[in-house]
């Protein structure tokens, strides 16, 4: 774009103009290129995604759900989760809360997400600098936050909660899971997923240390078929060599390590999609850490 009568001349100028116009023609076209690249993996998503799928579809692996019912005490639920969590990374328990609670707090969470304006979209706690219509293609739910202070009337939703509360306290103080030391937890989050195709792509819960080491989704869904109206919870093998894929019927509590070992996402949603979620914390880790996800409760 220039013309030098000599290298002398040629450097001076690109220190005193020159350089900055290359830095800005640099900077735009790295932004058009990542701007191309969200384009064509908006355009192309349904192509990336059958194949991606195709290679590991003979791949997917089976899991026996834990039967709350059939269970004497909350020590042999203990021993079945953690057992699970040392060969999967992640145990699945049917029948967590007796169904007329649950159908309580399906009610309560139904009646704040259609007669109030406090659910957002989801953010993320460590990606920065993209733009939202670019967050939404990639994780498209509706969330907000509950804790007793601030939403007492959610009452059956936080005594569900507190059922989850007493499993993690027994599993904490388990010797067989030397790495938890969990005493808080975060808020609660009630997300919806609202259909139409919404997801949450391939994403690991704590990736950067920030104190979660548990993640718990009871899920809140009557009458969902994954078969047929999506939204299923992919957890992925860390080596990846295969998948697993959880349905989010009605009553079911997921239970796994909220870091590398569990990575996952939640497939395309076509139906209205509810879950309620909380971390667990690892008090050392936590307190090492500048992040925060929620607000800490303690848990007695």
């Amino acid at each position: 774009m220039a013309y030098y009568c000599s290298r002398v001349h040629q450097i001076e100028d690109w220190k005193k103009q020159h350089r900055q116009i290359c830095i800005i023609n640099q900077n735009l076209k790295e932004i058009n290129a990542a701007q191309m690249e969200m384009q064509r993996s908006d355009i192309d998503s349904d192509k990336e995604f059958a194949a991606q799928s195709s290679p590991i579809l003979e791949e997917c692996l089976n899991y026996t759900p834990i039967d709350r019912t059939n269970l004497v005490s909350l020590h042999d639920l203990c021993d079945g989760v953690i057992a699970n969590l040392a060969t999967h990374n992640f145990a699945v328990i049917d029948k967590f809360i007796e169904e007329g609670l649950l159908s309580q707090v399906l009610g309560e969470v139904r009646q704040l997400y259609y007669d109030t304006a406090v659910f957002q979209p989801g953010q993320f706690s460590h990606i920065t600098g993209l733009a939202m219509e670019a967050d939404k293609k990639i994780r498209g739910d509706l969330v907000t936050w509950i804790d007793s202070s601030s939403h007492p009337q959610m009452k059956h939703l936080l005594l569900a909660v507190q059922h989850t509360d007493e499993l993690i306290a027994l599993m904490s103080n388990d010797r067989r899971l030397l790495d938890c030391n969990i005493r808080s937890r975060s808020s609660v989050m009630v997300a919806c997923y609202p259909g139409n195709g919404t997801r949450y792509k391939r994403h690991v819960d704590n990736p950067c240390g920030d104190g979660r080491k548990l993640t718990t989704i009871l899920y809140l869904n009557k009458n969902y078929v994954a078969s047929r109206d999506g939204g299923a919870l992919r957890i992925y093998k860390p080596d990846g060599s295969g998948y697993y894929d959880v349905e989010p019927i009605f009553g079911r509590l997921i239970i796994f390590w909220s870091d590398y070992r569990t990575p996952h996402e939640v497939l395309p949603c076509f139906l209205e999609r509810f879950a309620i979620s909380v971390w667990y914390f690892d008090t050392k880790e936590r307190s090492e850490s500048s992040r925060s996800t929620g607000v800490a409760i303690h848990m007695s």
